[in-house]
């Protein structure tokens, strides 16, 4: 059966108990301020732009809160910044009670935007807001906008979001009046932006296996080529990486609690750093660093041409896919290498055809260096430069 492209799993949302925040603009209670107001009151919404370390792993884990459950009133939590709208008819009450939270239309993903939609479903509420996640997987309200029918339903909303600081997004949107407020299940999606990563994945591409589909998860780096997993282990020439029977890897993405394909993400080797791309004088391009570099995307599955990139999917645990690095602008694939591990780079796009095949890893051993006694800038073949007589021999790490 064809698999199709989804939405992230929805992960419900304690992190929305930041709207539990509301109040009304003076300090009485709501009823007592209404009572004062001519004809538009003014309604505030407090949320935290930031949360603490610790909300936010219950928000990526999704405890405590339920689809269309009601959040705690706003004498439980602080209210550290209020944003102000304007409600577009009088109202003799304002609308309390409990919020039936929107219904979230599917997201709309281009290169430069994402289409965030919704629905009323609610019969009280003073407004909505649209709430994304930051590079840090936190909440943070992104868009705020007054009800246009409160007492009615069915009414449609649209915002757009133009940002392009982070590669995954995930939305909620709240309907709040002023004692509770409703919020949907997360959704989440991708850009599919070529200047990432490439949209039409080569075939022979996608020989990895193994990673965690869970951000800040950990799990071995199979390559379905040589049937190896990548480990780390310290070497004089190359990257500090060898292949082997067993491997640990830790992987970090830009926010979400599940990776998705196209979602720029870390990742991390146990016992050494994050990979990167980087210069080495011998073997392959790679480095290993103590900060998270996120340049690397989980792109394709292999022997499945509709894939493609699927951005925006999940990276299904078990399934294969591809690691580009967009700064190398390439593919990171099993190939010879004279020094250190056999890994190559490949920026062949498209096609299902591979690449030259990966010669049989040799076995581990040691190699000698003979260096020559020459002045500097002396070559062997110079007369004046004896060959025959080494005066040093290096023993050097195997292939």
């Amino acid at each position: 059966m064809k698999h199709l492209p989804r939405n992230r799993k929805p992960v419900m949302l304690p992190m929305v108990l930041a709207l539990a925040g509301l109040t009304v603009a003076a300090t009485a209670s709501p009823a007592a301020n209404a009572a004062t107001m001519p004809t538009t009151p003014a309604v505030t919404a407090s949320v935290p732009n930031h949360e603490s370390p610790g909300e936010a792993t219950l928000n990526i884990r999704g405890a405590n809160f339920t689809p269309g459950g009601s959040l705690s009133s706003a004498a439980s939590h602080p209210s550290p910044m209020a944003a102000p709208i304007g409600v577009p008819s009088p109202l003799p009450v304002l609308p309390s009670g409990s919020v039936t939270p929107p219904a979230a239309s599917p997201l709309q993903a281009s290169a430069s935007a994402v289409t965030v939609g919704w629905s009323d479903r609610s019969t009280n509420e003073l407004g909505f807001k649209v709430f994304r996640r930051n590079l840090s997987g936190n909440w943070q309200l992104v868009d705020q906008v007054a009800s246009r029918d409160v007492r009615g339903t069915g009414a449609g909303y649209t915002w757009v979001d133009t940002s392009t600081d982070i590669s995954g997004q995930c939305y909620m949107i709240a309907a709040y009046n002023s004692t509770s407020a409703g919020g949907t299940a997360e959704e989440c999606t991708v850009r599919p932006d070529p200047s990432r990563f490439p949209l039409l994945v080569a075939g022979y591409a996608p020989e990895w296996s193994g990673l965690s589909d869970t951000n800040d998860g950990t799990g071995p780096l199979f390559n379905e080529d040589n049937r190896q997993q990548l480990r780390y282990a310290n070497r004089t020439f190359g990257p500090d990486l060898e292949w082997a029977n067993t491997s640990l890897w830790r992987i970090e993405a830009q926010g979400g609690s599940h990776l998705m394909k196209g979602e720029a993400v870390a990742i991390k080797v146990w016992g050494g750093g994050w990979l990167k791309y980087g210069y080495e004088t011998f073997g392959v391009d790679l480095q290993l660093s103590s900060t998270p570099v996120y340049e690397w995307y989980a792109v394709g599955r292999r022997n499945d041409p509709s894939d493609s990139s699927w951005a925006g999917s999940d990276l299904e645990n078990g399934w294969t896919f591809a690691l580009w690095n967009s700064s190398a602008h390439a593919y990171l694939i099993a190939g010879y290498q004279t020094w250190g591990v056999s890994l190559n780079w490949s920026n062949k796009v498209g096609g299902s055809s591979s690449p030259t095949p990966t010669p049989t890893p040799t076995q581990r051993g040691v190699k000698t260096e003979q260096v020559f006694n020459c002045s500097a800038g002396q070559l062997p073949s110079d007369p004046y430069c004896s060959s025959s007589e080494p005066w040093s021999t290096n023993s050097l790490p195997a292939v």
